[in-house]
């Protein structure tokens, strides 16, 4: 008899054909699973923080406590009826008060729901990015053609400007300048509450040329979103994508302080790239990482639930 030597394609086919998942396979599964719970965790924790910004105390900390532990347990962040039951809690502050519930509310109840539809199995870390990846696209559209259609938004954007509501992190730091936004948002506040009157007006303090710069402004929050909305529908795969998507958030990060809200954007930008292995998710992940303290901080010091809850403890501390 003559003996010879075993070779990896002599043992690769009795192992596949025995249902042997080989080595580099397993490495595979290991990656996508991983990517999957790392975007899962991260969906988990903006969906915490959003109820306890949007519940009453106790419910909003008791909603907050089962999201916070399910990237912890053996596979509860992948169950249909928990993403179910979280958006349907989401829902809750929609109907109860339409008018007066944040963006990232709207946001995170559709993440809800597409994790909820995105199914079991290989195919749904796909699926999770195909529906982060609408969702986007979707909510970019929107808000483009939301501004579009607007009668006038670049006065809208001179309005925030001028009183703080955009970009008050980067103008607000001297002195002077921090100075007239204040003046300028307590003049507006007290035009908006008094009765109103055919022709009034209210004149706020602005540098010469401020128009401009406002339509200048307005232009560009159109363009980009429009891009993203584009980029999100065709190319979310590509480098260009998570470039200008990186960047978008970032300069988000300085011209409005709603740190949740940007969670929940750099959230939906972690599923998409989790459809195939990219280090672009860790960019996301470094976002995250500053938003999400930098907003539980903020909770910690209003009047949502954890706010209470620390009041009630006596260990609140306001700004």
């Amino acid at each position: 008899m003559r003996w010879t030597t075993p070779t990896p394609h002599r043992l690769a086919a009795p192992a596949r054909s025995a249902g042997v998942r080989l080595l580099e396979k397993t490495t595979v599964a290991d990656r996508a699973c991983g990517a999957e719970r790392l975007a899962a965790a991260a969906a988990l924790a903006v969906q915490a923080l959003i109820f306890v910004e949007n519940f009453p105390f106790p419910w909003g900390l008791l909603l907050a406590a089962p999201a916070l532990l399910l990237p912890w347990t053996a596979s509860g962040w992948r169950s249909s009826i928990a993403w179910g039951l979280f958006a349907l809690a989401d829902v809750v502050p929609l109907l109860t008060r339409p008018l007066f519930v944040p963006n990232h509310l709207f946001l995170m109840t559709y993440v809800a729901l597409a994790l909820c539809l995105a199914g079991a199995g290989e195919g749904r870390v796909r699926s999770m990015a195909a529906n982060a990846r609408w969702i986007l696209a979707g909510v970019m559209a929107l808000a483009a053609l939301q501004k579009l259609l607007s009668v006038d938004y670049s006065g809208f954007v001179g309005f925030m400007i001028a009183t703080g509501g955009f970009a008050e992190p980067v103008l607000g730091r001297g002195a002077a300048a921090a100075g007239a936004l204040a003046d300028n948002a307590a003049q507006a506040a007290h035009f908006l509450a008094s009765v109103p009157v055919d022709g009034a007006t209210q004149a706020l303090r602005v540098p010469a040329g401020f128009a401009a710069y406002a339509r200048g402004a307005a232009v560009g929050i159109v363009v980009v979103e429009g891009a993203l909305a584009a980029l999100a529908l065709f190319r979310p795969d590509r480098a260009l994508f998570h470039v200008v998507y990186a960047g978008f958030l970032f300069v988000l990060g300085l011209v409005r302080s709603e740190l949740l809200f940007l969670g929940a954007l750099a959230m939906l930008g972690l599923l998409i790239a989790c459809a195939r292995p990219s280090r672009w998710r860790w960019l996301y992940v470094a976002i995250l990482l500053v938003a999400l303290p930098a907003a539980t901080v903020r909770l910690a010091r209003s009047a949502s639930s954890l706010g209470e809850a620390l009041d009630r403890a006596g260990l609140a501390r306001r700004p």
